[in-house]
């Protein structure tokens, strides 16, 4: 895996490769809340020799710490810099819970560099989908987070989104760089960011939705369900597997990526 960086007026963002070869596939993973890139490290392994593949440390996560001014608009510029970087020109997206928001926004802002997304336990982006009830359960999830202690905080989340004890251990793994205050800044721009920027977008390129069977975090099944509703396409659930899922059943998860890139 390649450590790379690329720098603009806010910080540094971090990001992994293979080597990037132009006659292949690329696909740009983007992880969820409080993680950093190796929540990919199951597909990492699976896919780097048949794949171009992007991991990204997301502005204010892993190693992309420090990051001024961070928005999802931040983050799609970033995604297009390690593009034109790159010299790739068409990505598949894929994004893991809070990752789909920045795969989203790019593929919005960028119709004609994207082949298609793939949410894994993530969210649509959308006005309708999210009620007034949402949004204030949402603004609270940070002040309730406060409530916690610094390892009772940590516990809990991993337990939350890991079914099998991999995934639960790499969670604690990716912790223990986290303190207190910067989970919970990264708690604020998941959530507070995503009402403030939150809009309608065209879903107009092919969408995968793969969804932990034993997921229970927040109303990601509910959101789930109403967006296959509107794209009249089906929930790939994911056995064994809770919010984690590409890390919990990794095996089932690569199978449907392989699947859904191959028919572009």
């Amino acid at each position: 895996m390649l450590h790379k960086e690329i720098k603009d007026d806010n910080g540094i963002v971090h990001y992994f490769t293979n080597d990037i070869k132009q006659e292949r596939k690329t696909l740009f993973f983007c992880h969820g809340l409080t993680a950093d890139h190796t929540m990919f490290e199951k597909q990492y392994a699976y896919f780097k020799t048949k794949y171009n593949l992007i991991l990204v440390d997301l502005p204010l996560h892993g190693l992309s710490y420090p990051y001024n001014k961070f928005s999802y608009e931040n983050c799609v510029e970033v995604m297009n810099n390690i593009l034109i970087k790159e010299k790739i020109n068409k990505v598949v997206l894929i994004g893991m819970s809070m990752g789909g928001y920045p795969c989203q926004f790019f593929a919005n802002e960028y119709k004609d560099k994207t082949e298609g997304f793939i949410s894994i336990d993530s969210t649509p982006l959308g006005l309708k989908y999210y009620s007034k009830s949402d949004i204030f359960f949402l603004k609270k999830v940070k002040p309730m987070a406060k409530l916690f202690s610094e390892h009772l905080l940590k516990v809990s989340m991993a337990k939350a989104i890991a079914y099998t004890k991999y995934s639960a251990e790499k969670m604690m793994e990716i912790y223990k760089s986290l303190n207190k205050d910067r989970m919970l800044d990264q708690l604020d721009i998941a959530y507070g960011y995503f009402i403030k920027e939150n809009k309608d977008v065209d879903f107009d390129y092919p969408i995968m939705l793969i969804l932990g069977e034993c997921d229970n975090t927040g109303k990601v099944k509910a959101y789930n369900k109403a967006w296959s509703i509107d794209l009249n396409i089906k929930i790939n659930y994911i056995e064994k597997a809770r919010h984690f899922s590409n890390g919990d059943n990794p095996l089932k998860v690569n199978k449907l990526i392989e699947d859904f890139v191959d028919t572009l």
